[in-house]
């Protein structure tokens, strides 16, 4: 159980990185000596910069992939709550049965 929240909260850890990563904005883009002695490599660095930035994902994309991130992580959790909780159950029955036995007055008067 504590790998799996291990697990839990590196994931939710990684998508809030990533939202930040949205919320911040693209990063200003440094400028290479070499375009500035003429005017033709600067022409393909802003058409680089153009089709980098056509590759980075949307916000709304963003957003849907933390969603998703997140609505795992909370069925994963759910599964782990289910599948604890069924054991705490089986433990309380076998101490409850174990009760039985030994204060049956059965067992005292065969």
């Amino acid at each position: 159980m504590r790998f799996t929240a291990l697990l839990l909260l590196a994931a939710l850890a990684g998508a809030l990185v990533v939202a930040q990563d949205a919320t911040a904005g693209p990063a200003q883009p440094t400028e290479d000596p070499a375009s500035l002695q003429s005017d033709a490599p600067q022409e393909t660095t802003i058409a680089a910069q153009t089709s980098a930035a056509a590759q980075e994902p949307t916000t709304k994309q963003r957003k849907n992939l933390l969603e998703s991130v997140i609505e795992k992580g909370r069925s994963d959790l759910k599964d782990v709550i289910a599948r604890e909780k069924k054991k705490v159950d089986e433990r309380i029955q076998k101490a409850k049965d174990g009760l039985k036995k030994i204060l049956d007055p059965s067992s005292f008067f065969p």
